[in-house]
Order: structure tokens, then sequence, then C-alpha cells
């Protein structure tokens, strides 16, 4: 006969094997060299017309210097979100980069990545060569400077006067890409330089991941009140793309799925499988349903989406029912076949993923359908998991 464990017992020993398996600092060596990778760049965030981009060769600098820049981290962006949860211990499944690249205008250290096979994390340092103020992302020279600082003095003006005053002007775009779906992240810091942080998702799982990263700098056309035309415009003589390629490494993760369909005739589904991984920083989910009633799933106007919850909780407001989120930063839905263009009908199979917090751990789990769009809950289900390989 099998020995029964507690849900506590089960949570501690699934937690110490993931733990215990940490990446080999001799893999994570970085793949990078200059006479070797000269690469065309993939540059996702390109607003000029001019058809001559400056890629630069990486030149390597001690790792020393990137010791003492001043950064945030992975879990300072990815674990920032009130319902996240942060491991414990999360610090072993980071690995610590010692990487830093020296183009003619800013220096570059990339100093923390994760990778588990599907999601990659990256943070990288920033310190410009110039007096030039930085900014990332969908944040623009006309924005409200309290968007980078929360200055009381300074709320009244944008970026493109603040950078006036403190910069003579000078505002610079800096982002960090890769070819694959992501978002970005950034934090300026008081002494000008700047951390940015990338997250990509991949379809396909693997367990080592090469990949050129592109670090992109694009500087703005001096802002001045009397330029007003001009501010939002790139300098075409000032900027330049460098190709960052890397290798990553996956770390270990357990494999967990149901055995039995889940029926949610209420939203006119059916769900047929759902697999979760568990990482050493958060629990992966993937559900997959198939339509089974169309006018039910109509009904929901695009709007379903399934949510873990606490069976146990008191809470009166649905949303503090759930469980705590993992660091992914958000789920996606979309048809296996990736015909988004045609109809829908019965039959058709979706799949949403997202990410749970690693304190929901457990061999049981509870799933509850609901519309995005008018908040409407309905009927929830029980399931129980078990291992796969």
């Amino acid at each position: 006969m099998n020995k029964k464990i507690t849900a506590s017992e089960f949570h501690n020993a699934i937690e110490s094997q993931l733990f215990g398996l940490k990446p080999d600092p001799l893999l994570a060596q970085r793949i990078m060299s200059a006479s070797e990778n000269k690469r065309v760049p993939i540059i996702k965030k390109t607003t000029f017309t001019t058809s001559f981009i400056a890629v630069l060769l990486c030149i390597l600098v001690p790792g020393a210097l990137a010791a003492v820049l001043n950064a945030w981290g992975i879990i300072d962006f990815s674990g920032k979100y009130n319902d996240t949860y942060i491991p414990p211990r999360y610090e072993d499944c980071i690995t610590k980069e010692d990487l830093t690249i020296d183009t003619e205008r800013v220096i570059c250290s990339i100093q923390e990545s994760y990778y588990d096979g599907k999601i990659l994390r990256v943070t990288a340092h920033i310190i410009p060569k110039e007096k030039v103020l930085i900014i990332s992302g969908d944040v623009s020279p006309n924005d409200p400077v309290e968007d980078l600082f929360p200055d009381p003095e300074s709320k009244v003006m944008s970026i493109a006067e603040y950078a006036l005053i403190h910069f003579g002007g000078q505002i610079a775009d800096i982002s960090l890409n890769a070819p694959e779906d992501m978002s970005h992240d950034f934090f300026p810091h008081a002494d000008g330089s700047a951390t940015i942080y990338l997250e990509c998702y991949f379809e396909e799982e693997l367990p080592e991941r090469q990949i050129d990263l592109t670090l992109t700098y694009m500087q703005f056309l001096v802002a001045s009140p009397f330029n007003e035309e001009k501010i939002g415009a790139y300098d075409a003589s000032a900027r330049e793309s460098t190709t960052i390629p890397m290798t990553f490494y996956a770390v270990k993760g357990k494999r967990f799925s149901i055995s039995q369909s889940l029926n949610f005739a209420s939203v006119g589904v059916k769900i047929t499988n759902i697999s979760m991984i568990v990482t050493p920083l958060e629990i992966r989910s993937s559900i997959q349903y198939v339509i089974t009633d169309l006018n039910a799933y109509q009904a929901q106007n695009g709007g379903l989406w399934f949510e873990f919850i606490d069976p146990s909780s008191t809470e009166t407001e649905y949303v503090a029912q759930r469980v705590s989120g993992g660091l992914s930063s958000g789920g996606s839905v979309g048809r296996m076949d990736h015909l988004h263009d045609l109809p829908d009908e019965v039959g058709v199979v979706y799949c949403q993923t997202d990410s749970i917090g690693l304190d929901a751990l457990s061999r049981q789990y509870t799933i509850r359908p609901y519309n995005a769009w008018t908040k409407e809950r309905f009927e929830t289900q029980t399931f129980d998991v078990s291992e796969t390989q």
C-alpha cells in the first residue's frame, strides 16, 4: 500500500527537489565572440526610415565592473505586483551573469538571467557615456516626468522639459530586444543609468537555447520648447544597434497533468487537458478546452478565462478568492490551430496559458471560468493532478 502524504509534505518534497537542481556554473558560461559573431540584428522597435543601422561588434570588458553597478534584479521587475508570490529561495535559480559590452555610446552589463525552457528573463544595466536621459519601452518625451521620477517639484513638466533643464535636452531610447514574443520594463537610476528588463516567451520548449539579443540606442533630437515639432523625432546621426549572442540553459521542472475531462456547460466548453509545470519560480499552467455549445460559448463575447481559486477562501470579492499569481507578466489564450480569422464552431480547441504562485502547489486544484468583460463567474470544479514524465 502506498503511504499517504499531506499537502504540506508534498509541497516541501517538490520544492526541495527543484531547488536542489542548480544550473552548472560551467554550463552557464555565455557564448560571445566578437570575431565569430558578426550578425545582422533583429530590431523590433524601429520608428525611423533611414536604411543605415550601425551594427557594432561587442567588446568584452572585465566583469568586475558589473559588480559595482547599481541595478534592479529580475525579481524587482517580475515580482512587483501585489498578487505575485515570490519564492523565498528564488536566488538559487537566477544566474548571475558576468558579461559587459562597451559600445560607442553606452556600457551595457548583462546582470541576471533566468530560463525555464519556455520563458526567458534578462536584466541589463545601462550606463550612457554622455549626459543623456534614458527612456525605454512605451515612454515618450511628451509624457509627464512623474512617469520616471516621483518628484513633486517636477510633476507639471514633461520628460522633454525635464531633460532640457537637467540633461541639456538630450534624451535616448534604449531597448533590449529578442526575436520572440516579449515584454519590456525599465527602471531609471538617480545617477543617470538605467536597468532594462526583458521577458521572452517561446512556443517550443528547449533545454538549451541560443538567441541573439539586440541592444538598440536611438537618440532624440534636442528637445526645446521652441522646437516642439522635433520632440519625439530621432537623430539619424545618433543611433546604434549591437547584437549580443547568448546561450541559456533551462532550470529543471516537474510536470503534472489531469487524467479526466472537465465539462463547463454554462460557458459551452469542455477542458480536455490541463498541464502544469512546476519550476523554481512559479507554476506554469496550460489549459486546453474544446467548444461544445457554440451559443453558450459565443455568449461570452471572447471574454472566457479560467482562474485557479482557493476553495476554502472566505473572501467575498471574486478576485480575492484566487490563488497567488506567478511571476510571468500575464497569460494568453488562442486557438490551437492558429486560424483566428475563421469563425468559431463546435469542436474548435483553444489553449489558455498562465502562471500561479508556488505557494499554491498541491495535488488538487479548483478552477472556475469567468467572463473577463462582465466579471460574471460560473461553476467551479476540482481536479487532481499526477506527475508525468
